[in-house]
C-alpha cells in the first residue's frame, strides 16, 4: 500500500489533464495506466480495472478517466460527390435500400434557406446509391429524399423503407399550437415512405407523402422540428421513439445564444421532445421532453436542441442533446421506454447535430463536431474516446484539395479555434453495416465545405463534397 500511495504522489501533478486525447496519445497514458494498476493490484488483488482506477482518482484528480477499451479501423474515405454551383452538405440521411444498398441524401439548400435554391429550384436535395452494401462507390440515382430525413430502422412495410422528412408542415394556427388555451395541440409531418424500382440501368427511388397525425403535446409555442433518429425498441419491437425540438408555451427563460448590448430579446428556451408510434411510423404521439435547466447549463444557447437517441444493451436509452455551437453535449438516460429522463448531465462530447449508436457488441458510437469533426467511443457512456475525424481524413484520403486545414487538425475540445468560414457543417450521417463477431461497422458520411455557410464561390474554383467513410470497432481483448 506505501509502494501505491508513493507511485500515485510523485506523480501528482506531473500527469495529463482531461481533456480529451486523441489516438496518438493514448498508448503512452495507457502504458501509465497500467503500470499504476499493476502496483494498485498488489494492494487489492481482487478489485477490477474499473475499480482501482476509479480509486485512484481519489487521490489524484488530475487523471483522465478510464481508457475507454475499444479497437477501432477507419476506412479510406470514399469521395460520394461534389458540386461547384451549390451547397453540397450536411449528408446526415443515409439509410439501407430494401435491397441492402444504402440510400444518401445530401442537402443541396442553404442553411434556413427555402427550399429548393433560388438559383437551382430543381435541386432541393441531391440522392446517391451505394453500388455494394458497405459504400465503396456511389452512384447518382433519380428521385426525391427530403435532405436530414430520419429512417424508421427495419421498416415492416414491405419494399418499402419510410422516413420522417425534418422539415415541419404543421399549420401554426391550428388549435392547440402556440396558444395559451391549455388545450393539447395536434398536428401532422410528412410521412413518406420510399421504395425503389428500376428503369432500364437508371435506378430510381420513388417517394408517397403521407401525412400523418402527431397528437399529445403540451402547449406549444409554434410547430416543433424533427431532428436526430428514431429507434425500434428491442425489447418491443413494435414501439418506436423519434426525437424532434421545439419550444413549450410555458418555456423557461434565461437562455440566450447572442452576447451583447442591443442583442434581441429570446422568446424561451427550446427542449428536446420524445415521440413514440406502435403503427410503424403512421400516427405519433408526444412521450416526454427535456428542458433546458438554469445554473447548470450555459445561458449562452437557444436553449436544447437537436438530440439523438440509442438503446443500450441493458436496454436503457440514452439521449445526447445539443446546446450550441462550440459547447458540450448533455446527455440523460431513461429506464421507462423515454416517458421520463434522468437529470442531463454534461459529457465530453460537442456540439452539432449529435449522431448516436449502440451496437450489438456494447459499444456506443457518437459523431459530431464543431469545432472539427469527432467521432467518440465508449462501452459505459461514462468514458468516451475522441478521434479527430479530420485529420483520420487527410492521413487517409490522397488528394489533398479536398484536405482539412491545420486549425481543423488541431482540435481537441470544444473551445479549440476552428477554421473560418468553416470547413465543414459536422451534420454527419451513420448507419450500421452489420457485425462479425465482436468487429461491428458503420458508415459514417460527412462533408467537407469550400465556402463555409455561403456555398461554393460563384466563380466556380472550388466545390463542396461529401464523402463516406466504413469505421469498424470492437471491444479490445
Amino acid at each position: 500500500m506505501w509502494l501505491v500511495l508513493l507511485a500515485v504522489l510523485a506523480g501528482r501533478g506531473t500527469l495529463p489533464t482531461s481533456a480529451p486525447m486523441d489516438g496518438a496519445q493514448q498508448p503512452a497514458m495507457r502504458r501509465l495506466q497500467l503500470v499504476v494498476v499493476v502496483l494498485l493490484s498488489v494492494a487489492a488483488p481482487n478489485a477490477t480495472y474499473a475499480q482501482l482506477w476509479k480509486g485512484l482518482r481519489v487521490f489524484h484528480e488530475g487523471l483522465p478517466p478510464m481508457p475507454v477499451d475499444v479497437d477501432v479501423a477507419f476506412g479510406t474515405p470514399v469521395k460520394v460527390g461534389q458540386s461547384n454551383y451549390s451547397h453540397f452538405w450536411m449528408p446526415s440521411s443515409v439509410f439501407k435500400g430494401i435491397d441492402g444498398h444504402l440510400i444518401l441524401s445530401i442537402d443541396m439548400a442553404g442553411d434556413g434557406k427555402p427550399c429548393p435554391p433560388p438559383n437551382h429550384p430543381q435541386n432541393c436535395s441531391a440522392l446517391y446509391r451505394s453500388t455494394s452494401a458497405s459504400g465503396e462507390s456511389w452512384l447518382p440515382i433519380y428521385g426525391n429524399v427530403p435532405g436530414m430525413a430520419l429512417p424508421i430502422p427495419q421498416a415492416r412495410a414491405p419494399g418499402k423503407v419510410r422516413t420522417f422528412n425534418f422539415d415541419s408542415q404543421v399549420n401554426d394556427s391550428q388549435e392547440g399550437w402556440g396558444t395559451s388555451s391549455g388545450q393539447q395541440g395536434e398536428s401532422f409531418e410528412v410521412f413518406s415512405a420510399m421504395w425503389q424500382d428500376t428503369v432500364g440501368a437508371v435506378e430510381r427511388v420513388s417517394a408517397e407523402s403521407v401525412m400523418v397525425p402527431l397528437t399529445g403535446f403540451p402547449p406549444l409555442a409554434g410547430a416543433p422540428a424533427m431532428s436526430g433518429n428514431v429507434v425500434r425498441l428491442r425489447h418491443d419491437p413494435t414501439q418506436l421513439i423519434g426525437t424532434m425540438y421545439g419550444r413549450l408555451n410555458q418555456s423557461s427563460g434565461g437562455c440566450h445564444p447572442f452576447e451583447g448590448k442591443g442583442a434581441p430579446p429570446w422568446p424561451g428556451c427550446t427542449s428536446a421532445f420524445y415521440i413514440a408510434s406502435t403503427d410503424e411510423g403512421l400516427s405519433w404521439a408526444y412521450r416526454s421532453h427535456i428542458d433546458w435547466e438554469a445554473g447548470t447549463m450555459s445561458p449562452k444557447a437557444e436553449g436544447i436542441t437537436e438530440s439523438s437517441i440509442a438503446e443500450l444493451v441493458d436496454g436503457r436509452l440514452l439521449s445526447v442533446v445539443r446546446l450550441q455551437s462550440n459547447l458540450l453535449f448533455y446527455k440523460s438516460y431513461s429506464t421507462d421506454g423515454a416517458k421520463s429522463w434522468t437529470q442531463p448531465v454534461q459529457m465530453p462530447a460537442w456540439s452539432v447535430y449529435p449522431q448516436l449508436r449502440a451496437l450489438p457488441n456494447g459499444v456506443v458510437i457518437l459523431a459530431s463536431g464543431r469545432p472539427g469533426l469527432g467521432l467518440w467511443l465508449s462501452r459505459d457512456t461514462e468514458a468516451w474516446t475522441f478521434h479527430n475525424l479530420c485529420a483520420v481524413h487527410n492521413k487517409l484520403y490522397p488528394d489533398a484539395s479536398f484536405h482539412f486545414a491545420a486549425t481543423e487538425l488541431a482540435v481537441v475540445n470544444a473551445s479549440s479555434p476552428g477554421t473560418w468560414p468553416m470547413q465543414t457543417k459536422a451534420y454527419t450521417g451513420l448507419v450500421e453495416l452489420g457485425c462479425e463477431g465482436d468487429a461491428c461497422k458503420v458508415l459514417l458520411t460527412y462533408d467537407r465545405l469550400a465556402n463555409g455557410n455561403d456555398g461554393p464561390p460563384p466563380d466556380g474554383s472550388k466545390a463542396d463534397a461529401v464523402f463516406s467513410m466504413v469505421v469498424t470497432v470492437s471491444p479490445a481483448q
